[in-house]
């Protein structure tokens, strides 16, 4: 053999047992964390100076299968740098929420399958991996206190930010409102479940199908909503300016409104599909009204007058259509599809013409 062959071959057979060596060797042991002043603290972590249950953290990455719990009090704990989480980590699983409060400077991460059970506020993103839990309340402080989950997430609390965006999966769930303070735009996946308001000032919400909210869902300033098709909202739809559209199949229990503030017209156009059964009113000022066929109001349809604006909303009600009370306008022109009704009259007080297709029964006046 030349010198070649035989030193390809001790490369070879060292390459082998490196890695028969590192099939032999046991994973790395899951280790337990205690927050309590005698520990093993998780990482870069340390107990406060004069304090008994505050401490502080650097960068501290789980391993699989870690744990960590809270001693015998509450504790606070910062994380100056990243906190990340590894697959199924349990963290005061067996604790209260309120035992354990995380303030994140940097980028909170929860890798999958992971319990947290806490109060997080962070002005860095909080990012969470499919089917993790939060067993208490989030809260984003800053522009960059994004919030994002993935998908099958469950959050025991509210889910709020300031201007930061909140980003919630399919098949997700929240014990609590879902808000935004600021300008955070609002994303909700399909087959979601909110158990409260779903709120911005500025930013959009969008609410995926077949998801559900157990109260209203507003925006106090320009905010577009956009509801899919099969969603139950147990309150109103309100925007002050932004456009509303609801899909097919969809519910609400209360009114939708776009009818403005004492600084702005209500503006926003409001689109309801087929087959939607509104549980109150629906009203605009500017905005037109598009009512898809087969669908039902519990209230009246109107296009009224503001301090800021007339009321010249067109209203287009499509066939089939059942409005449980008037329909009117003041400026903006009136159109009925065919075998609709009205529970109540057809009303125009200004410029505005109605249109009365065939078949359709109007309980009171036309004026």
């Amino acid at each position: 053999l030349n010198d070649k062959t035989i030193r390809f071959g001790l490369l070879h057979s060292v390459i082998l047992s490196f890695f028969l060596l590192a099939w032999l060797l046991p994973a790395q042991a899951a280790t337990n964390y205690e927050f309590s002043p005698t520990g093993p603290l998780p990482g870069d972590c340390r107990l406060d100076a004069l304090s008994t249950n505050a401490y502080t953290c650097g960068v501290v990455t789980l391993a699989d299968g870690d744990i960590i719990t809270v001693g015998a009090q509450a504790v606070t704990v910062t994380f100056n740098g990243r906190f990340t989480t590894a697959a199924g980590n349990q963290i005061n699983a067996d604790g209260d929420a309120n035992d354990l409060t995380l303030n994140t400077g940097a980028v909170l991460t929860l890798g999958p399958n992971t319990f947290l059970n806490a109060n997080v506020t962070s002005s860095a993103a909080i990012n969470v991996e499919a089917d993790s839990r939060i067993g208490g309340n989030l809260t984003g402080t800053s522009t960059t206190g994004v919030i994002t989950l993935k998908q099958r997430n469950i959050v025991g609390g509210f889910i709020q930010t300031d201007e930061g965006a909140i980003d919630i999966g399919k098949g997700s769930e929240t014990e609590g409102r879902v808000i935004s303070t600021g300008a955070g735009i609002v994303t909700i996946g399909d087959d979601v479940k909110i158990g409260g308001s779903i709120e911005t000032v500025a930013g959009a919400i969008s609410l995926g199908n077949r998801s559900e909210t157990t109260a209203s869902i507003i925006s106090t300033g320009a905010g577009v909503i956009s509801i899919g098709d099969d969603v139950k909202i147990g309150g109103s739809v309100e925007t002050v300016v932004g456009a509303i559209s609801i899909g097919d199949r969809s519910t609400t229990t209360g009114n939708v409104t776009s009818i403005g503030n004492s600084t702005a017209a209500g503006v926003g156009v409001v689109t309801i599909g087929t087959d939607v059964i509104i549980g109150g009113s629906v009203e605009t000022v500017v905005g037109a009204i598009n009512i898809g066929n087969r669908s039902k109001t519990n209230s009246s349809v109107t296009s009224n007058n503001s301090s800021m604006a007339d009321g010249a909303g067109v209203v287009t009600i499509g066939n089939n259509v059942v409005v449980g009370g008037n329909v009117e306008s003041v400026a903006g022109a009136i159109t009925i599809g065919d075998s609709s009704t009205t529970c109540d009259s057809v009303i125009i007080t200004g410029a505005g013409v109605a249109t009365i297709k065939t078949g359709v029964k109007i309980g009171g006046s036309i004026t």
